[in-house]
Parts: C-alpha cells; structure tokens; sequence
C-alpha cells in the first residue's frame, strides 16, 4: 500500500510526464514541422537562386571560418588555386585584377563576422582548404559537413519570427558558429560568428565593402600565379 506521501510523489511525476507529452504534441511538433517541411525548404532553395535571395560561398581551414560574397556586380570573381593561402588569400582571388568580391576572413571575433540579411532565402556553399570540418549554427538549425574538394549546399532563411535571442540596439542578432566535426588540436578554438542585419543595413555594408575591397585590389602588385608542379 501506498502511503500519503508516495501516493502524493507517484502522481506529481505522472503528472509532469502529462504535461511534457502534452507541450510536445501541442508546440514541438508542429513547430519542427513548420520549420523543416520539405515544401519550405524547397520554397528556399528556388528563392535563394532568385534575384531576392543571397549566395555565400564558405570555406573552413584549421581552425578558422571564411567567407565570400559576390560584390556591386553580382557575380563570383574566377578563382586560381595556384593563388591561394591560409594566411590572406584562401579563396585563391587575383589580388591585382580589382574584383569586387567581398571577403571576410577568420570570422572568430563579434567586429569580423559572417553577415547575412534578415527574411532572405540563403544558400550556403561550403568547402575546406585542408580537413574536413562542419559548419554549425544551431539556434538557425543550420549544419553542413566541409569536405575538401567538394563544395555543398545548404539552404536556410533567418526568419524573424524564429530567432531566439533579442536583437541588440541595432536590430541586429549574432550566433555563434561552431565546428561539429573532429578536426585536429585546435578543433575546440575554431569559433566564428554570424551577425544576421536588417535588409537596408546589410545591402549598404555589403556595397561599402566591394568598393572597399576592390579599390584595395586594384592597388595591389600584379601577381603570376606559379605553375602547376
């Protein structure tokens, strides 16, 4: 026989397990099905090839994250190997032919972070320079393996209604990004950010550095890119 005070203990935990049940089938599940529908994602990637959506090309390296964005003239520079570096260059740009290309390179402090803009269909395109890494945002269900030699999309929106954390002054939020594969001794250093910004703030940063960053280009020292071995 049960005493009072089992029989007290017995039904509070039957009633937590109700309601765990309960908030799961009511919030959860509709929730990561709202998020995740196959429908949705489809609706992103086709919005992220449109005009309104947004191409970044990512690149991991022990232990750090890149990134690259199209400039004013909405294309990709054309990339040489022979010019690549871990050090200034790891997307092998032409340093002297004054591309407009928008680099942002070791993203691991809040005033060098990856930028995108808020309620805009993205496509990820992520690669390595040396192992093979993940690049990881949680709070935006975002995770796609590095492999090198292979460049992998993935697709995602930073949708207002889901993001979690309140925005700073400036409307903007900042996630960190994460490394959630194995990836050598400093796997566990290898943390970048990710500033999500108003559509306005964004368009006028991404325009301020592409004539930045060409201008800068186009005063380099013109470069002969080493022959094959």
């Amino acid at each position: 026989n049960l005493g009072p005070s089992k029989l007290w203990t017995t039904l509070a935990e039957y009633g937590v397990i109700v309601a765990e049940v309960v908030l799961i089938v009511s919030f959860a599940v509709p929730l990561w099905n709202e998020v995740m529908s196959v429908e949705r994602i489809a609706k992103i990637k086709k919005d992220a090839a449109g005009d309104n959506g947004l191409e970044i090309h990512i690149l991991a390296k022990q232990f750090d994250w890149n990134a690259r964005y199209a400039g004013n003239d909405r294309e990709f520079a054309p990339q040489n190997i022979n010019f690549a570096n871990k050090v200034d260059n790891p997307f092998g740009l032409d340093q002297s032919d004054g591309n407009d290309d928008v680099t942002i390179l070791s993203a691991r402090d809040k005033g060098n972070t990856i930028m995108v803009p808020v309620d805009t269909p993205i496509a990820l395109k992520i690669t390595s320079m040396d192992v093979i890494h993940s690049f990881k945002v949680l709070p935006l269900r975002v995770c796609k393996d590095a492999i090198p030699g292979l460049q992998l999309p993935i697709h995602f929106e930073a949708k207002t209604e889901y993001l979690r954390l309140t925005p700073d002054k400036d409307g903007e939020y900042i996630y960190p990004i994460t490394c959630a594969q194995l990836c050598g001794d400093g796997h566990g250093y290898m943390i970048g950010y990710l500033k999500v910004l108003p559509k306005d703030k964004f368009n006028d940063w991404l325009k301020k550095e592409s004539i930045k960053q060409q201008a800068k280009r186009g005063e380099a020292t013109p470069i002969v890119a080493k022959a094959n071995q």
